[in-house]
Formats: C-alpha cells, sequence, structure tokens
C-alpha cells in the first residue's frame, strides 16, 4: 500500500531491509517532521526545524569569517522564505522550491544578493559584478580579470542596430564607450586602496596581453601593465571525489541513454540509475508536452493496418489526460501543435522501416543497447533516425547518444549508415554529420564505462542542474 513519505516515517520500524541505524535515523527525521503539515509555509517549517528543534546549533557558533558567512546565508534563507509564507491551493512548500529552481534558471536572485542591514559590518570580503557595485564604495577594492578581452568584455551579443542618423556614434563606439565607463566605476569604488591584477594566462593556447584599460591609467600604475608577474605559487588542486566501488557498476550491459546520462552529469547518473530516484525533470509545460507526443507516436508505429484520425485523437486525448500539460497557461496551443504533429506522422509512409528496432554496440567488452525510432535501407546504406519534437538546434546536433545509436545499427545490421533527426514541429529532416566525431565519442564512452566500474560520480554543474530533479540534493552522496 503506498504512503505518502511523512505517513511512511511513522511506520519505518516495520519496513524490512532497513537496518538498525537506519531505522534510528527514520524516526528521529519522523519526530522532526512531526508537526509539518501539508499547508505548513516554508518560513513556519524551517523556523520550527532550526530554532525549535535546534538543528541551527551547530551553524550559529564560530567567529572565523565562515562562520559569519554561514550564519548570514541562513538569515537570507530565512527571510526570503519568511516573504514566501502565503498559503495556496498548493503545497507552499513545493512551491518555494520551485521558485527557488525559477531564480537560478534565469540568474534572478539579485535581490538576494544584497547584504541586509543587520549584518553591514560583517568581517568579510564582498564579491560583485561592477554593474552591482554603482554607488557603493569600499575602502579596499580588488579588480581581477584585466586581460585582453577579459574587461573591457570582447564580443558578446549582437545589439539591435538603431536607424540611421538616430545616434551619433556608431554601435562599435558606443558599446566601448560603455565597457570604458564600468572601468571607472570599478576604479572609482575604492576610498583608500585599489588593487588591480590580470593573469599571464586565461586558457592553454598561450600567454594573455594584459587589457587595453590598463594603457590609459598606466602613467599612474607604480608597474608597467606587461611586467612580470609577481604571484606565481600554483593554486592547490581542488579535492577529488572520492571512489565509491560500493556503488560501481561493474556488469557488461549498459543502455545508451544511460551512459549519455554518466557523461553528461556522473552524479546524476548515481541517483537516477545506481539509486533509483525520479528521472523527472523539474521544467514546464514543453517536457510534458514532449512526453506525451512521443507516447503516441509509440503507440502508432506499432499499428500495423491503417490509422484514421479519430483513433489518434482517442490516444492522444488519453494519453494527454495521464501525462500532458494539463492547466498550464500554454496548454492550448500544445495541444494544437500536438495534434498538428501526429496528423502529419499519421500520412507518412514508414514502409519498409524498421520501427523502434533494438540494437547494440560492443565497446571496451561492454555491450551498450539502443532503441532507435527508424532504421530505413537505402540501397547498401542505412538512414539512422531519430524524431524529434522540438525545433532544429542552429548547429548540428552531435551528441554521444547519436553517435551510438548509428555505430549501434551499423554493428548489428553489418552496413554503412548515415543519421538523420527528424524535427516534427518543423516537418523538417536533417542530416547529421557524425564522421569526424565518432572517435571522440567512442573514447568518452570508453571514459563513462571505466567511470562506472570504479564508482567515479563526480559532478559536473552546469546551467540546466536547477532543473535537475536532484538540484536540492546534490552534494549529499549516502554512505
Amino acid at each position: 500500500m503506498e504512503k505518502t513519505p511523512l505517513a511512511a516515517l511513522k511506520v519505518a520500524d516495520a519496513i524490512p531491509g532497513i537496518s538498525s541505524g537506519g531505522k534510528k535515523a527514520l524516526s528521529q527525521l519522523g519526530s522532526d517532521l512531526e508537526a509539518i503539515g501539508f499547508k505548513t509555509g516554508p518560513g513556519q517549517m524551517l523556523f520550527d526545524l532550526l530554532f525549535e528543534r535546534g538543528l541551527a546549533r551547530d551553524y550559529l557558533a564560530g567567529v572565523t569569517a565562515a562562520d559569519q558567512q554561514r550564519r548570514l546565508a541562513i538569515h537570507q534563507l530565512l527571510q526570503f522564505a519568511a516573504e514566501n509564507d502565503a498559503p495556496g491551493e498548493k503545497d507552499p512548500k513545493r512551491q518555494f522550491l520551485d521558485w527557488i529552481r525559477r531564480l537560478a534558471v534565469f540568474g534572478d536572485d539579485r535581490s538576494l544578493r544584497e547584504l541586509p542591514t543587520a549584518v553591514e559590518g560583517i568581517d568579510a570580503v564582498r564579491l560583485m559584478t561592477v554593474h552591482m557595485s554603482k554607488g557603493l564604495e569600499f575602502d579596499v577594492v580588488h579588480l581581477p580579470g584585466l586581460g585582453n578581452g577579459m574587461f573591457p568584455l570582447s564580443g558578446g551579443g549582437s545589439v539591435c542596430p538603431a536607424p540611421d542618423g538616430m545616434l551619433e556614434t556608431s554601435v562599435e563606439d558606443s558599446k566601448a564607450e560603455e565597457e570604458e565607463c564600468l572601468f571607472f566605476v570599478a576604479l572609482s569604488r575604492a576610498r583608500d586602496h585599489l588593487s588591480l591584477s590580470r593573469a599571464d594566462r586565461y586558457t592553454e593556447r598561450g600567454r594573455s596581453k594584459p587589457s587595453p584599460a590598463l594603457e590609459v591609467i598606466a602613467s599612474h600604475l607604480p608597474r608597467a601593465p606587461n611586467s612580470a608577474s609577481t604571484w606565481t605559487t600554483a593554486l592547490p588542486a581542488p579535492p577529488q571525489d572520492r571512489l565509491r566501488p560500493d556503488l560501481k557498476v561493474d556488469g557488461r550491459e549498459h543502455d545508451g541513454h544511460d551512459i549519455e546520462t554518466y557523461d553528461e552529469c556522473p552524479r546524476r547518473y548515481l541517483y537516477q540509475v545506481v539509486l533509483g530516484l525520479s528521472r523527472s525533470r523539474q521544467d514546464n509545460g514543453f517536457i510534458h508536452f514532449h512526453r506525451t507526443v512521443y507516447r503516441v507516436l509509440r503507440w502508432l508505429a506499432q499499428q500495423t493496418g491503417a490509422v484514421d484520425a479519430a483513433q489518434i485523437k482517442a490516444e492522444f486525448d488519453a494519453r494527454w489526460a495521464e501525462t500532458g500539460p494539463v492547466g498550464n497557461p500554454l496548454e492550448a496551443i500544445y495541444r494544437t501543435s500536438g495534434e498538428q504533429m501526429l496528423d502529419r506522422e499519421r500520412h507518412r509512409s514508414r514502409a519498409g522501416m524498421r520501427i523502434a528496432e533494438a540494437v547494440s554496440i560492443k565497446v571496451d567488452g561492454h555491450l551498450v543497447r539502443l532503441e532507435i525510432d527508424e532504421i530505413e535501407h537505402a540501397g547498401r546504406n542505412l538512414i539512422v533516425r531519430r524524431l524529434r519534437t522540438g525545433r532544429p538546434p542552429s548547429a548540428p546536433d552531435q551528441r554521444l547518444l547519436h553517435a551510438l545509436m548509428l555505430g549501434a545499427a551499423e554493428q548489428t545490421l553489418e552496413a554503412t549508415g548515415v543519421f538523420r533527426i527528424r524535427y516534427l514541429s518543423t516537418d523538417d529532416e536533417r542530416p547529421v554529420k557524425l564522421d569526424g566525431v565518432m572517435a571522440d565519442r567512442m573514447a568518452r564512452t570508453s571514459t563513462a564505462l571505466a567511470g562506472l566500474a570504479q564508482g567515479v560520480y563526480p559532478a559536473k554543474p552546469s546551467d540546466d542542474c536547477p532543473r535537475c530533479p536532484h538540484y536540492f540534493i546534490c552534494r549529499a552522496v549516502p554512505d
């Protein structure tokens, strides 16, 4: 019988397979969460856990800068949670976490970076962008990254040009003037001491030149901008993620999608595949729309005879009710788009195609299994095709999974093939040239298989992290 997490905690002693230490920990967790209900707001919950039950005692002591920073972080989190404590139709705690995800996805957390008035005297360094420093002053200011192309920043997004004659200067000159003003803002934030620095190199390609901005103030500097380095001590290597041989995956067969997951983020593989936690992304309605259309496409591919519009609509309605973005503000648009895609696919001939074919590829003695949407014979060659609901990207989609699909089809069917992606939203099919990247993709697959055999699961932070279902527990790898 399925239970809610809170209800399951109350009967943890009766769950088989849990050690005595685990039962004790679950019992303590159940006790800590005893006063928490569905409508309990995030602020009320955190105040109760941290102070009423004393879970914050280990974080409030100490006089070092790190201790002060930890207390500041707790203060800001509680303040933000209290401001979002209003009850609603849904669980306010889940809404609070969803809001944090959105802040991280869009980088819109500026309000949380502001230092509260109550802690302005903290003895610590404040890190901020030049834009955020406008109007502020500090006794000491350090301005790093003064290499060519770093500051002022070269490149960047293109600006929409103004009509001819509207501006006195060109877009390029205007941008250069803006960067010059930013440099002046950065310099003028210091009251007593200003420190400027640059690195000899920022990449492995070669030495870096000093920023042109330094040449403007060169006569006021104690040393020339291109003088020798004064700090050459190597930084300590970052701590390595410890091996987890107790969680290694040493089987000889693997799923191709799982190998791609490990390649993108081994930590996510650990949670999803090894520990069996949720794979569902915390995302917008498009993901639910995407999954629903795929389910109907798979159903359509399994039909042997002609399928009319009424049959597709009935299947689409049933799947939409299960996994579609029901209640989403854009539901009507998603639904119309899905119906159009499926109607086009209904009329497309699949004669002679292998549909949802299971194939495999051997890599370093391992067997990597994949399922391919469509395999079509074109003379002596194969067309390996994947169906996608989105729009074509600006660059060819040469991801590891696609290389594995092509290689697996060629090995299984003993023929040479080409890879194509059919984008259903635009009714467009595009070839993806993989010849030049196959060696790299196979090397990455070998690295993934070796890492799994050893139990290596480092996290790979990216812009997509806030959408990961394990975003809030990523650092907590269980012992």
